[in-house]
């Protein structure tokens, strides 16, 4: 790759739709020329309806395109159908199994309507499949998917790496569900930490002090009214399966029939025989006799037998709001009959919000049990996520209020993105790609962990202060031009103290180019000091183990006469039996050649002993407010 190509390094982050509402994200991960999209959904209701125009998934060239879908709700899946057939889809098997029967089983609306879904139907059984805990690579991308608990089954995050970064993207999920006991293990055995995290923040707007409800205790309250009502009805999505499984056994611990139609007995099929991760689980299993679910038949015939024990046994009965229910429901034992909605409530309460459903409202009634809780993460636990995690910055979507996410989460960096922005992952900004080669392009920065590594330092003015330094490799290359043209585009983030370009050859520096945090040249091999003898500067020393930035005093040009005075003083120790045998090794040295020395202003003592005077490069020597003008966040 040349210069001239419009490729980057790192992961550009875009979300295309997202960043100030919930449902219908679209984000992008593009590097080296490769898009890599994760969902691509159908917008909510109340929403300002948008056709997006996006290179690569809508339009354009999409050879080197993908897209993965983190799980099967609308809001996630469903344009899908509307994109070219040539983009290579992923998405878990069981989910997609489970999305592909929901569309089959809403083929049958009459119309564009119906016809739509079969569509739709028909492209997902051509997706491809991953498997959780086992990384496939697209482009140059290298993708590991884990499975997360949410109230759509088969739910996926995705950690993403390429060109050495790594970005989580959380999906939707939540910790209160019945799935999420190892979710801390498998975090730190199949992701780690991470260099960004994109955010679902649904429940952002909801108090930090609100209680969420767990599966657990959903299942118990169920459990308990199907005790005291014999006959009981519960609307709730058939997609649902965790909530499916916890009323069929809160139906087998009451003694209460499960009745349900075969639609909704797929979909906890789908579960119960043929996913291989959770499948094994005795929750997702049926019991035998009494106990196994009663389908019911199509044309919801109810024969005396069948009549008789329900009037025996009560029942459990899994509805929707349908013509087919409303009969049936006509047909069955009814005395005392309990009505529960187990979804959000949004649905019924308000008949002029945008997602009202007049069907749902007039079939649950105004005499309802409403016993639901949500597929979305607290904010607790979306802290305990971070933590795990570790990122250098989080970008929030899925969220009405980006603000209030970033006011909540205040101990992190985190990026409020604007639908369509660009975001780089790589710290240094948009670089581009290049040949690499020996001619090495360095931040160098203030350390944000100031711990020393075997070193004190001691000082008795507080005026002067010594910082630890880390040399960050932005990228090699073949020209100096090249790399001169490439720092044009690095981002100074808050801790560059200055950039380097060098080369060197058989241990000699033969380039060494320092430029400022605005890409002004600073310093080079050939620069004459500008501080004078006695002078106070900032020095770059190299001492064990890491670089400092250290408080001097500048006692002059490193001249055999200078040095042989030092060292006779006892100041500079060279490490050679007599200053004659070091001074005939003087030129070359390793890494840098010193030009002036300098006396430390504060007290530093190694395992070697202590450091009373050093050889610094003229390039390496920085007024003494350096530091204070990056206005550093530093531990």
């Amino acid at each position: 790759m040349t210069m001239n190509e419009k490729e980057l390094m790192g992961i550009r982050v875009t979300v295309h739709r997202g960043t100030n509402q919930i449902g219908g994200c679209v984000t992008e991960y593009e590097c080296r020329g490769f898009h890599l999209f994760v969902d691509y959904g159908e917008q909510l209701p109340g929403y300002e309806q948008t056709n997006l125009e996006i290179e690569g998934l809508t339009k354009g060239d999409v050879s080197h395109s993908a897209l993965l879908i983190t799980h099967y709700h609308g809001d996630h899946i469903g344009k899908v159908s509307e994109l070219n057939s040539e983009i290579p889809v992923y998405m878990g098997k069981t989910g997609c199994e489970i999305y592909r029967e929901f569309e089959l089983h809403m083929a049958h609306i009459p119309g564009e309507e119906g016809k739509k879904k079969r569509m739709v139907a028909d492209r997902v059984g051509k997706f491809r499949h991953f498997v959780p805990g086992l990384s496939f690579e697209v482009g140059p991308f290298k993708i590991m998917p884990i499975v997360m608990d949410h109230s759509a089954f088969d739910a996926y995050a995705f950690k993403i790496e390429a060109d050495d970064r790594k970005v989580f993207h959380t999906g939707d999920f939540r910790t209160h569900g019945f799935r999420i006991k190892t979710l801390p293990s498998v975090i730190e055995k199949y992701i780690g930490k991470v260099d960004c995290v994109v955010s679902e923040g649904t429940n952002i707007e909801r108090s930090k002090d609100a209680v969420t409800k767990s599966e657990q205790v959903i299942k118990k309250e169920f459990t308990e009214g199907f005790k005291e009502n014999k006959y009981n009805v519960v609307y709730v999505s058939s997609t649902n399966i965790d909530r499916l499984f916890a009323l069929y056994h809160a139906a087998c611990t009451a003694g209460r029939m499960f009745i349900l139609d075969e639609f909704a007995k797929k979909m906890m099929d789908a579960a119960a025989n043929v996913d291989k991760l959770w499948g094994k689980s005795r929750f997702y299993h049926f019991l035998g006799g009494q106990q196994a679910p009663k389908v019911l038949w199509k044309d919801g015939v109810i024969n005396d037998t069948f009549y008789q024990a329900m009037e025996r046994h009560g029942y459990v009965l899994i509805a929707r709001a349908s013509d087919k229910f409303e009969k049936l429901l006509k047909k069955m034992p009814s005395e005392g009959r309990k009505t529960y909605l187990s979804m959000w409530k949004g649905y019924v309460d308000n008949p002029e919000s945008p997602a009202y459903n007049k069907n749902l409202a007039e079939a649950v009634g105004k005499d309802y049990v409403h016993i639901h809780t949500c597929g979305h993460s607290d904010v607790e636990s979306m802290s305990k996520l971070f933590k795990m995690l570790e990122p250098n910055v989080i970008i929030p979507i899925h969220t009405n209020d980006p603000e209030k996410f970033a006011k909540t989460f205040s101990e992190w960096n985190v990026k409020m993105l604007a639908d369509g922005e660009v975001f780089s992952t790589n710290p240094f900004g948009d670089i581009p790609v290049h040949e690499e080669g020996d001619i090495v392009l360095n931040a160098i920065s203030i350390a944000e962990n100031q711990e020393l590594d075997d070193v004190k330092i001691f000082s008795v003015d507080e005026n002067l202060k010594c910082w630890k330094l880390d040399y960050k490799d932005i990228g090699s290359f073949c020209y100096t031009e090249q790399a001169r043209e490439a720092l044009k585009y690095v981002r100074a983030n808050k801790n560059v103290l200055a950039f380097e370009i060098w080369e060197e050859c058989d241990f000699t520096l033969i380039l060494g180019d320092v430029y400022r945090r605005d890409k002004t040249l600073y310093a080079n091999l050939d620069s004459e000091c500008t501080f004078a003898s006695e002078e106070v500067a900032m020095a770059i020393m190299r001492l064990p183990f890491s670089w400092y930035l250290v408080p001097v005093k500048v006692m002059g040009p490193a001249t055999k006469e200078a040095l042989k005075k030092v060292h006779d003083e006892g100041l500079l120790d060279v490490g050679y039996n007599s200053f004659d045998e070091f001074y005939e090794h003087y030129e070359p040295i390793s890494h840098y050649e010193p030009d002036m020395i300098v006396k430390p202003l504060v007290d530093i003592e190694t395992f070697e002993g202590k450091v009373l005077c050093d050889l610094v490069p003229v390039r390496y020597l920085f007024p003494m407010d350096v530091v204070e003008q990056l206005q550093l966040k530093v531990k």
